[in-house]
């Protein structure tokens, strides 16, 4: 009894020490952290992800998709207030998460310039209620076009008034990167021409 209770004791020992010869498992390596980018508007940071700028605006609504020239995409839309009347926040996102939210107010309409202009103006004004006197306006009298510009640190406000040609008007506020110098309207994806 003695002699099996010595050989079972060696093939335990042997066990354990093939086992502790094996390398150990790794742990899962950390999940990286990712700091976000400056606020845009109402919470909403640069880098956020759709699922997370959802969790701020639970009423936020899957887009369209319209497509910004910087390449981002709109993936949400929410209803919101700009200058006292209802208008849709649109939420662009890239490969990188959140990088702009584009605010516009359907209500401008065709052959209506100083109605237009004076809707334009409520909502600089609220801008400028929030982020103090803007740092550039520019108005274009003659081709109905008003233009006023907020640096916000690291982002920047854009309100943008145009009723040029005859085309159909558009007033809008946009938030982005400081530095994000492209075109923010969307617009029209140039096809490339074939050769």
């Amino acid at each position: 009894m003695m002699a099996r209770f010595a050989s079972l004791s060696c093939a335990l020992l042997a066990i354990a020490a093939v086992a502790s010869a094996q390398p150990a498992e790794k742990p899962p390596a950390p999940t990286p952290t990712f700091q976000l980018g400056p606020e845009l508007w109402q919470g909403a940071r640069i880098g956020m992800t759709q699922d997370q700028v959802s969790v701020l605006f639970p009423k936020a609504a899957p887009s369209k998709g319209e497509l910004l020239p910087s390449g981002a995409r709109s993936a949400l839309i929410a209803d919101t207030i700009a200058g006292g009347t209802p208008a849709k926040a649109q939420f662009y996102f890239d490969t990188s998460g959140l990088t702009s939210v584009i605010i516009d107010r359907p209500d401008v309409a065709p052959g209506k310039t100083d109605e237009n202009l004076a809707k334009a103006r409520q909502v600089i004004d609220e801008v400028t209620a929030a982020h103090g006197s803007p740092n550039k306006c520019d108005e274009q009298r003659r081709l109905a076009a008003l233009t006023c510009s907020w640096k916000l640190g690291q982002t920047k406000a854009v309100v943008s008034y145009r009723d040029v040609a005859g085309a159909a008007p558009s007033l809008s506020i946009a938030y982005r990167k400081a530095d994000d110098v492209k075109r923010w309207a969307p617009g029209p994806v140039k096809k490339l021409k074939l050769r």
